[in-house]
């Protein structure tokens, strides 16, 4: 597992964690990437990083280069926490490495109790998601049913 906080030189996006629990992941701007860092650059790096057994490495997947503490890499790099990974717009300091836990199954139960706890704190959020799913499904009836009655009105 890898742990990074993310920063954002947009001034409406404040600095936000993120871990990823895969052995190898891409980060960048391609659909393909498992950590989507938005920009408008066709020349934008593609990062491939490496959980092993001594080392984390990154390495670019394209001939880019992506600065690491401040120095221009192209290629491959190791890195330890602490570092900071910048890519165009936004960076990425690396908080924790656990090279015990790759590819580990998530504690579901955990996830359940620790919801419950703070369910104060995300009914915001579900109240907003609720919201959108009740407009975007609305949306579909009343969208099937025009095309029904247009179907029907054409026979």
């Amino acid at each position: 597992m890898i742990k990074f906080e993310v920063y954002s030189t947009f001034k409406d996006i404040p600095p936000y964690p993120i871990s990823i629990y895969f052995q190898s992941f891409l980060i960048g701007n391609s659909s393909k990437c498992h950590i989507k860092i938005y920009s408008k650059s066709q020349n934008f790096p593609c990062l491939k990083c490496d959980l092993q057994e001594t080392k984390v490495t990154l390495q670019t997947t394209n001939d880019q280069v992506f600065f690491l503490n401040g120095k221009k890499v192209l290629g491959l790099a190791t890195i330890v926490v602490g570092d900071l990974i910048k890519l165009e717009n936004q960076s990425l300091r690396v908080l924790e490495i656990d090279q015990s836990s790759p590819n580990r199954e998530l504690d579901h139960s955990a996830l359940y109790d620790d919801f419950f706890q703070r369910k104060e704190e995300f009914e915001p959020i579900l109240k907003s998601i609720e919201k959108e799913l009740i407009y975007s499904t609305d949306e579909l009836i009343s969208t099937s049913t025009s095309t029904k009655k247009r179907k029907s009105h054409d026979l």
